[in-house]
């Protein structure tokens, strides 16, 4: 039975803003949680769905158009919600995280590194209960600005773990939502001040003064980290001229980079926990002043 050509276009017609999402595979296998027990029981009965559409909006959608088959990048987003006025509108804080497989001999080990770890504590935004979530980038959404935003970003900084700066289209992205969402609201998109803000954050990665940081990023994890199987002494000694590199970033660019404070705050367990491997344990002094923030751990895995 053939079937009318007038009802053939209005059903592709219908089916035109989902074949990104039926014809690609997904980026993302994200895990979000939240944690609403500090709200009053009307506002968490109004979000026993939330978790369930932010995951699905964040793992159904295609960011990038390509097709990553089945090495989708891990990420979590923990969302803690801090109060709430009105019936729909909510204060939280966010922690954003993603990791990737080291690989050795072009293979993923089962180990991981984390590549990113964020704490967010400047969002604001309105939900309403069974209220679907649409992809459009080009409007202004205090929550789905933020989704978008921490999408790119994920994706940019795992692609730069793989190629120099492989992840400047994503990041170009994450700065076209930052631009938008600011015009809206700039809560948690002020481009300066002393704590965390998105618009800092791309505004560092995108500036031509942190090329060398997000080079020297791909350096430590694609020649250092990935080379850990092929020959563990070199692959080390990259890792701590990575490091130096990085922590010179502060005198050379900016003692308040941000960008420095997130690789340093992300990495420095792994860090500590790489270097026991090391023939001479004085390296731990030396981790400490690249990264004095965690010199404690330092000092402990010294003794070790």
């Amino acid at each position: 039975m053939s079937m009318n050509p007038k009802f053939m276009f209005v059903l592709m017609a219908l089916l035109a803003p989902l074949l990104p999402l039926l014809s690609l595979s997904q980026e993302l296998d994200c895990d979000v949680t939240v944690n609403y027990e500090s709200l009053p029981s009307y506002n968490k009965e109004q979000l026993t769905d939330f978790a369930h559409q932010v995951k699905n909006y964040m793992n159904q959608y295609s960011w990038t158009g390509k097709n990553y088959g089945n090495e989708k990048i891990k990420c979590s987003i923990n969302i803690f919600f801090l109060g709430a006025s009105g019936d729909n509108k909510y204060t939280v804080q966010a922690f954003v995280g993603s990791q990737r497989p080291i690989y050795v001999n072009d293979s993923a080990s089962n180990h991981d590194t984390p590549i990113l770890r964020i704490m967010d504590d400047k969002w604001q935004f309105t939900y309403v209960k069974n209220q679907p979530l649409y992809h459009n980038e080009y409007r202004a959404d205090a929550l789905l600005n933020v989704l978008d935003f921490y999408a790119y970003v994920i994706i940019g900084f795992d692609n730069d773990s793989f190629d120099p700066l492989g992840g400047t289209k994503e990041f170009q992205k994450a700065a076209e939502i930052a631009n938008l969402a600011a015009t809206n609201s700039p809560t948690g998109w002020e481009p300066s001040g002393a704590s965390y803000t998105r618009m800092r954050l791309i505004n560092e990665l995108l500036s031509a003064k942190y090329q060398v940081f997000r080079q020297t990023f791909y350096n430590y994890h694609y020649n250092g980290l990935d080379m850990m199987g092929t020959d563990s002494r070199a692959a080390l000694d990259t890792v701590l001229t990575s490091l130096k590199t990085i922590s010179d970033l502060r005198s050379t660019i900016d003692a308040q980079s941000l960008l420095v404070k997130i690789f340093f705050d992300t990495k420095y367990m792994e860090i500590a926990d790489l270097f026991l491997q090391y023939p001479n344990r004085s390296v731990y002094a030396t981790l400490a002043a690249y990264d004095p923030s965690h010199q404690q751990t330092y000092d402990q895995y010294k003794l070790k």
